[in-house]
């Protein structure tokens, strides 16, 4: 302080310097936290992963589609509810479901829309969750309608699936349900028995997204295989259901 009493410039021996203790702690802490951090996501990385590896894959044998024919007596609009079931014949057979404005379902032009197979198909079962196990010996790709009949609301199609010189029965059923479309398939003829799985193969407008067809999956049964689905109406994509 000077004469005056005044305070005077600090002296160089009076000026606080930074602690460096505290700023290496923080540094230490934040490299630590980071470490920790670190490790914690890795190490729930690797749990995904080895999660991922118990879990079962899909071990499939499709049935490539094959050629469609319809014989000319099942040829016409079947009306059923709100739907429509239109199967066209000649050169380019089909088969569709319409509602009042729109395509609600449809096959491929020419092409097989059910399909079928025989060999050995097993489940595996994980935590609520089911993964198939498909081996197949005789593939029946080639289908033919040969007759559409209207009954109590539905439209069932009848026709054979054919392998080499072997073929076997089937239907399809068209019904409604919760304001869709509801598709039922079983092999209702099979001489010589073992049919294990039936397909049902679907058109997509180009460019569209890809749809699955969720819970459903062929089943086999003591009788007679059979599928469900159904594709709603209302919305855009296709739902499913067994």
């Amino acid at each position: 302080m000077t004469a005056s009493g005044v305070p005077g410039p600090a002296s160089p021996e009076s000026d606080p310097s930074p602690d460096p203790v505290p700023r290496a702690c923080a540094r230490r802490i934040l490299v630590r936290s980071s470490a920790v951090l670190v490790f914690l996501i890795v190490l729930a990385v690797v749990a995904v992963i080895g999660l991922y590896r118990t879990l079962p894959a899909d071990d499939l044998d499709v049935v490539e589609a094959g050629l469609l024919t319809v014989d000319p007596g099942a040829v016409g609009r079947h009306t059923f509810g709100d739907h429509v079931v239109v199967v066209e014949g000649g050169e380019e057979p089909s088969v569709r479901v319409e509602d009042e404005d729109r395509v609600v379902w449809s096959a491929p032009v020419g092409t097989s829309f059910v399909t079928a197979g025989r060999g050995v198909v097993d489940w595996t079962a994980h935590r609520g969750y089911f993964w198939p196990s498909v081996d197949l010996d005789e593939r029946f790709a080639d289908q033919e309608v040969t007759a559409v009949r209207v009954r109590r609301g539905q439209v069932v199609l009848t026709g054979t699936l054919a392998a080499d010189e072997q073929t076997v029965a089937y239907q399809a059923t068209f019904g409604e349900r919760r304001g869709g479309v509801r598709l039922d398939l079983a092999a209702t003829d099979d001489p010589d028995g073992g049919v294990t799985s039936l397909g049902l193969v679907s058109g997509r407008t180009a460019g569209a997204g890809v749809h699955g067809l969720g819970s459903s999956s062929p089943i086999s049964t003591s009788t007679a295989p059979w599928f469900r689905s159904w594709t709603a109406s209302r919305a855009s994509g296709v739902e499913s259901s067994s």
